[in-house]
């Protein structure tokens, strides 16, 4: 399996981690179902100019590659996601109270204008995915 490491907030700590302790588990979602999927492996990162250039999107190729070795996989207990109703709460739209991106942010740096921030955020983010 790979996995492109596709831009983000630039701090490498998953890859950081990844370096340390080559294990690690991955849990598959699908939207809309309740089961989930569990998978245990071993990974290593890439660079190999190959591999990134499979992963290009829009002319955008990732930093790395992991470089995943399946060593387990099998379904995992939906019972979380049977008494979340997860899928049916994500179709209501964003629940009451629940803080956005920009509330988390401006708790952080009271400089920051929670709501402009995720204004900004929501006309980036389209761009920013690769």
């Amino acid at each position: 399996m790979l996995i492109p490491d596709r831009r983000g907030n630039s701090l490498i700590d998953g890859l950081r981690n990844l370096v340390e302790d080559p294990r690690i588990g991955l849990i598959f979602f699908v939207p809309g179902v309740n089961e989930t999927y569990r998978v245990n492996e071993r990974a290593r990162i890439s660079a190999d100019a190959d591999l990134r250039h499979r992963f290009a999107v829009n002319g955008k190729e990732p930093a790395t590659v992991m470089v995943v070795t399946v060593e387990q996989a099998f379904v995992h207990c939906p019972k979380a996601l049977v008494r979340s109703d997860l899928w049916k709460a994500a179709s209501g739209g964003r629940p009451q109270g629940v803080p956005t991106l920009g509330d988390f942010v401006a708790a952080r740096d009271p400089g920051i204008n929670s709501a402009a921030f995720d204004a900004a955020y929501s006309q980036r983010i389209p761009n920013e995915l690769y």
